[in-house]
């Protein structure tokens, strides 16, 4: 079990990169946007990005991907990203009312979170800006707003 613990690890990083790099293909001007602005790039969908916070170097943004389903079979998907824009890196910091993704976890534990959460939510994020980079044809942005 260590070596997949330090596989998983090491391959931290570069899904941190990853992840940037498709939000920045998903969101272009990601890094233009202002505190409180909001992103809906299909509305048929029902996705939005708004920027909570913004610094010279780090953004930290809520995803937030609403499914409208007949009876409520699939909660919504929900994130706050932290973006370091000088590192070119995008990190899970919250997902789903749950946060503090420690790397690797003691299994079992009071969360119930997975041994290796952190890479877990994070391969989501990845799997997720694949699937919408496919069905969205690169960026097409289809409503900007303020709050």
């Amino acid at each position: 079990m260590a070596s997949i613990t330090y596989k998983t690890l090491s391959e931290l990083p570069g899904l941190y990169e990853e992840n940037y790099r498709k939000l920045g293909l998903l969101f272009p001007g990601l890094r233009l946007l202002q505190p409180l602005q909001r992103l809906a790039i299909d509305p048929g969908h029902h996705i939005e990005l708004a920027v909570v916070a913004q610094c010279r170097y780090t953004s930290i943004l809520t995803l937030l991907h609403r499914f409208n389903l007949p009876g409520k079979l699939v909660s919504d998907l929900s994130m706050t990203l932290r973006l370091c824009h000088d590192a070119g890196v995008a990190e899970v910091i919250h997902y789903q009312q749950q946060r503090n993704f420690g790397a690797v976890n003691p299994y079992p534990n009071a969360r119930m979170h997975q041994p290796f959460e952190k890479y877990r939510v994070n391969d989501l994020l990845c799997d997720w800006l694949n699937q919408r980079l496919q069905h969205l044809h690169r960026g097409k942005l289809i409503q900007q707003s303020s709050v």
